[in-house]
């Protein structure tokens, strides 16, 4: 399913910036290396964990350049489990359905881990750090039980659409892999992997120095945690503006042409104005852009979405904002310009059969009207609900 995305309108400015937030982000990669290079100290050990399809290789490249033999540099490819137990475990997440899974809303990336490699890593960790620096990389380098083997520990983020586009074009880099994989299957991510991921973020959130915006590799900004947390607090105060991604369709339209720059797109069925898997842009100042995931607003999460919201639906942004499009500038065929009915389920089969916590309900605002616009709703007076039940079926 390809997406698109646009930029348009989506700068959020913050009021009386606090001029140290651009004067303390380091931008590009050399001068980011350049700066954890300078942290490399013998007796320091440094944990680079992230996102999956975040660009370490470019990162740790570059340091390896910056550092030469001054440090030790270690992937964390090392310590999870080896293919088959990886695949075992997330088979039960990824079902048989060829559509649906179970969500595994409860896992932690210790459960994909050896204990045995980890401990051997504090170990190497502790022995090598008396010569160099040691500087351990990749997705879950700062877990719970490795924590405290660290001086220094940097999350470097991604976008949630960004990893599709990855995965899609067959470059995305799994967790446990040092290489792309052009099979990682799209059920991985949405079922198993994203939980994993999202759960290994927020405890990194709570002890890490500095953050790095890696969602383009050409325009890399590292923050302090400082700053970070500051924006942070700021934007939850603001009303947010998302980065659109635009869906082309069978019956997709061109309004949007009027509306938004979105280069490539043939045709629009419906764009997504705001949810939790969009990013923004921060502009704070100095001509510096920060760009995140909106889920890490989530940090204050009672001033973002509510307290209701906050303590029944802990860590969730429980909405979507879509523009369907039905603009032709020529009549067409009613099924060339209608959306086709959908049906949702509700939160207690989504939670019986997906271990989903939430199911889907839809308003609709009717934001403009066209010559010919039209809604069908219900059946002819002839028809026959035993037939229509096994057209269903089919």
């Amino acid at each position: 399913m390809p997406l698109y995305e646009s930029k348009t309108n989506a700068l959020n400015v913050i009021n009386n910036v606090n001029t140290e937030w651009a004067q303390q982000t380091v931008s590009g990669l050399k001068n980011i290396a350049q700066f954890i290079a300078s942290k490399a100290k013998i007796g320091t050990a440094i944990a680079i964990d992230g996102w999956m399809g975040a660009d370490f290789a470019g990162l740790i490249n570059e340091l390896k350049t910056e550092l030469g033999n001054k440090a030790l540099f270690i992937s964390t490819t090392s310590i999870y489990n080896n293919e088959l137990e990886i695949t075992q475990y997330k088979q039960q997440f990824i079902t048989d359905d060829p559509a649906f899974g179970k969500s595994n809303t409860k896992g932690q990336l210790k459960d994909v881990m050896s204990a045995i490699e980890v401990n051997k890593l504090k170990e190497t960790i502790e022995q090598n750090k008396k010569q160099v620096a040691v500087i351990v990389y990749g997705v879950g380098s700062a877990i719970e039980s490795l924590k405290a083997s660290f001086n220094l520990i940097i999350y470097a983020d991604n976008n949630q659409q960004k990893l599709l586009w990855q995965m899609w074009d067959g470059k995305l880099i799994p967790f446990n892999k040092d290489e792309p994989q052009n099979n990682y299957f799209w059920k991985e991510y949405y079922y198993s992997d994203f939980y994993l991921l999202h759960h290994q973020k927020q405890q990194v959130f709570n002890s890490m120095q500095y953050y790095i915006d890696s969602s383009n590799p050409d325009e890399l900004k590292l923050l302090t945690r400082k700053t970070f947390d500051a924006i942070i607090r700021e934007m939850v105060n603001y009303p947010v503006k998302e980065v659109k991604i635009f869906q082309p369709g069978p019956w997709g339209a061109y309004r949007y042409q009027d509306l938004f720059d979105v280069p490539g797109l043939g045709c629009n069925a419906w764009n997504e104005l705001a949810g939790p898997e969009l990013n923004i842009l921060v502009d704070i100042g100095s001509n510096t852009i920060v760009n995140m995931p909106v889920t890490n607003l989530m940090q204050y999460a009672e001033l973002f979405v509510g307290k209701h919201i906050a303590d029944t639906l802990p860590n969730m942004i429980p909405f979507d904002v879509w523009l369907n499009d039905g603009y032709f500038p020529e009549p067409v065929p009613q099924e060339r310009s209608s959306m086709p009915i959908h049906n949702h389920p509700s939160t207690d089969y989504v939670k019986r059969n997906f271990n989903e916590p939430l199911g889907r309900n839809e308003t609709y605002y009717i934001a403009e009207a066209y010559e010919g616009a039209n809604t069908l709703m219900g059946f002819k007076e002839d028809i026959s609900f035993e037939e229509w039940k096994e057209k269903c079926y089919e």
